[in-house]
Parts: C-alpha cells; sequence; structure tokens
C-alpha cells in the first residue's frame, strides 16, 4: 500500500470521524441541575483570586466583589485574594482593601518565591481556608476566580444550589465567556469558549469526566482535605484529574457563567495557548498511566481524556495530514485536470460544517450575521497558529521549561 493512499484513508477516516462527533456533541442533551433542600445550601462560600502585577485591575476586582447582591440565605460570602509577590502597587492596593472590608482577607506570599505558577498561589489561600473555614467543610465550598473574572450573584446561587442537590459532587465547573467581543481575537476565544469548550464539557457530562477550565471552578471543601493543586502549567485541569483518580464526581453547569477579559495581541494569545499547551503534554507525563488503568473511570473518559492531554501532538498530526492531503489533491487536480469529487465532497461537507458552528455561535451570543461575518475570517487565522503553537510547547516540554508567564489583565 503506497504512503498516498494510506494518508487518504487517514484523511477520509478523520473526515467522517470529525463529523460524526459533531453530530453527538449537538445532539446530547444538556443534563438537568439537581434540586436540594435550602438547608443543604452552603454555610459559606469561598472565592479565591490569585493576584500577581494587577494594580490596573484591583479596584475593579474588589468593586465587582462588594456589588454582589448576596443573600443570607446562601450563607456568608468571602473573597480571598493571594497577592503573589507582586513588584507593582498590587500589595498596596489590596491592604487598603481589606482595611475597608471584613470579608476581604488578603495573604501575601514573598517576591522571592511568588510569580511562579497559579497552583502554588490558589494552594496558599487552601492552607488558610482549611484552618479558618468556620463550618463544616462539607457545606463549604472553594471558587477560583481570576483578577478578571466576573461572576453575577444569580449564577453563584445555580453554583450554591448544584452543591446542594448533589451532596457526593466535588466540583463543579461553570461555563466561560469572554468580554468585550468586538475584538476579531476576543471573537475566536468568545467561539472557543462559549461552544466548544461548552459543547465538549457537556460530553463530558455524560462521561463522567467534566475537567476544570480556568475561571469558575467550585469545590467542597472535603474534597480537598488531601487534594491540592499542582504544579503544571494546566493547574486546572490537573486537579480535576486528581479529584477523578480520587473517584470525586465533578460536573459541569452550564447555566452559570464567569466571563473574562480576552487577550488582545497575537503576541499574548501565543504565549498563553503554548503555556496550555505545555501543561497538557505536563498532565499526561504524570497522569496517562494512572488514568488509563484507573477502576474509578470509564473505558470512554480515559480515551477522552488522553486525547486532551495529547492534543497538541495529535492537533499537528492532524493538521499536518490535512494539508499534505489537500495539497496532494489539488496537485493532481492540475496535472490531469479531473477533480477527485469524493474529496471535493468532503470538503463541502466540511465548509457547511465550518458554517453551521458560525451560525451557531452568532445564535448562541445574539451577535447577528456581523458577529458571524468577523468570525468567518478570524478563526482561520487563529487556526494558522495552531502549527508555531504546537512546536514551541514541544520545545518547553522536551527542556523541561516550566515557567509560567501570566496572561496580562486590564486590557479592556
Amino acid at each position: 500500500m503506497s504512503l498516498l493512499v494510506i494518508v487518504f484513508t487517514i484523511f477520509w477516516g478523520i473526515a467522517i470521524a470529525g463529523m460524526l462527533m459533531n453530530v453527538v456533541l449537538l445532539a446530547l442533551r444538556v443534563p438537568p441541575r439537581p434540586q436540594g433542600p435550602a438547608a443543604a445550601r452552603p454555610q459559606d462560600v469561598f472565592l479565591l483570586m490569585p493576584m500577581h502585577d494587577e494594580e490596573a485591575i484591583v479596584q475593579a476586582a474588589v468593586e465587582r466583589f462588594t456589588r454582589l447582591q448576596w443573600p443570607l440565605a446562601y450563607g456568608r460570602l468571602h473573597l480571598v485574594v493571594v497577592e503573589d509577590g507582586s513588584a507593582d502597587s498590587t500589595n498596596d492596593l489590596l491592604t487598603q482593601a481589606a482595611k475597608r472590608h471584613p470579608n476581604i482577607h488578603v495573604l501575601y506570599r514573598r517576591p522571592d518565591v511568588g510569580g511562579r505558577g497559579k497552583g502554588r498561589a490558589l494552594n496558599t489561600a487552601l492552607a488558610y481556608i482549611r484552618h479558618h473555614a468556620p463550618h463544616d467543610p462539607a457545606r463549604t465550598v472553594v471558587g477560583v476566580l481570576d483578577a478578571d473574572g466576573e461572576i453575577s450573584a444569580a449564577d453563584l446561587q445555580q453554583v450554591a444550589d448544584y452543591f446542594a442537590g448533589d451532596p457526593a459532587i466535588a466540583m463543579v465547573q461553570t461555563g466561560v465567556a469572554v468580554l468585550g467581543t468586538d475584538h476579531w481575537l476576543a471573537r475566536v476565544q468568545d467561539f472557543e469558549f462559549s461552544v466548544l469548550n461548552a459543547l465538549t464539557q457537556n460530553l463530558r457530562s455524560h462521561l463522567g469526566d467534566v475537567a476544570g477550565s480556568g475561571n469558575g471552578q467550585f469545590f467542597r471543601l472535603t474534597a480537598l482535605a488531601r487534594i491540592q493543586w499542582g504544579t503544571t502549567l494546566l493547574e486546572d485541569f490537573e486537579i480535576s484529574t486528581r479529584l477523578l483518580l480520587a473517584g470525586y464526581p465533578t460536573a459541569y453547569l452550564m447555566t452559570a457563567r464567569v466571563r473574562q477579559e480576552p487577550t488582545l495581541t497575537l503576541r499574548t494569545y501565543f504565549r498563553q495557548r503554548v503555556r496550555w499547551a505545555t501543561g497538557g503534554l505536563q498532565v499526561a507525563k504524570l497522569f496517562s498511566r494512572e488514568v488509563w488503568h484507573s477502576q474509578q473511570l470509564r473505558l470512554s473518559s480515559k480515551l477522552e481524556m488522553h486525547w486532551f492531554m495529547a492534543l497538541p501532538l495529535t492537533g499537528l498530526l492532524l493538521l499536518a495530514g490535512s494539508l499534505f492531503t489537500a495539497g496532494w489533491q489539488l496537485l493532481a487536480w492540475w496535472q490531469t485536470g479531473r477533480p477527485n469529487w469524493a474529496i471535493v465532497v468532503i470538503l463541502a461537507l466540511m465548509l457547511l460544517e465550518y458554517l453551521f458552528y458560525i451560525g451557531l455561535y452568532a445564535r448562541m451570543t445574539q451577535g447577528g450575521w456581523r458577529a458571524a461575518w468577523g468570525l468567518f475570517w478570524s478563526l482561520p487565522v487563529a487556526a494558522a497558529l495552531a502549527l508555531p503553537i504546537t512546536i514551541q510547547a514541544l520545545g518547553h516540554y522536551l527542556r523541561r521549561d516550566d515557567h509560567w508567564m501570566k496572561t496580562t489583565h486590564g486590557v479592556l
């Protein structure tokens, strides 16, 4: 069998499998949210917010928290900010805020140990809560927000009700959306979170392996008695993997959302995606074998988790294979004057699939055709970065370069 036939077969398989997977993603219903008695609601909700050189948005973050109209029926709401060794005036601004608001607690990490990863900062806050949480850990919820994260009181109440309705649940991950989608790169990120990530997490809800996804992670404190964040560059996926391996169930709450700032330059977007891809490979190295042999996970969950962890590698292979096949077919068409109609049909179906998802985003965000057109041309630009992102992430991973570079906030 020639190499071209092998590549052609792989292309067909990938195209058909991708279309079938999209049908599955769109056909799956959203699981109903469990309902529980008011007496089972959390008594305390702690929001953890690491800050490193965030002077541009400290005041806005504090104001968002103090504006939350939090009903007493849902317990006490606390903000625990970790000042992670900032070199700017973040420290001074947080100290002033803590003096004005008694339910804002500020923890300080020295500059020589701070700024080395979100997981380390979150563990500082977790140690504080373990010692100072006033009520039953089973009725204490710990959430994670980035400094730019926004969540409404209504959505936060949905999270609390979810924990009340399912006493076994260990982690609830909310949806994520992007603020200010006028910029083309912001619209790309909003599509990734609002459509692709939402559909993937809904699939995981059915498979039983919902993953942590940055902003909007919420945990029952009892589940964090012996489990904490790790030091990989994808600490959100790492801690959800640790929970799943320990037998703790996780859930996705599509109807609640945390809104966050986008990255608005190709440089910061590239840097952020390299960090995520490198972190995925780090988590794969740590947990791949354990996930595969786990008695707590279904086979479908194991396959999905491995696919996600290896996405930098599989994505590179799929992209290279698709470009090779498309180039080969165009060359054959030019030389013979006869197109391969099977390939033409597949490519036409893929184009229709692409247009469908763009229309779905426009409908979900109520952005209209202006948003759809902007997404039509901007998605391929972002997709072109997949190859260099993967190559650089592989380089970081092979060099064991785990230097953490935070996402720049305060861009809006």
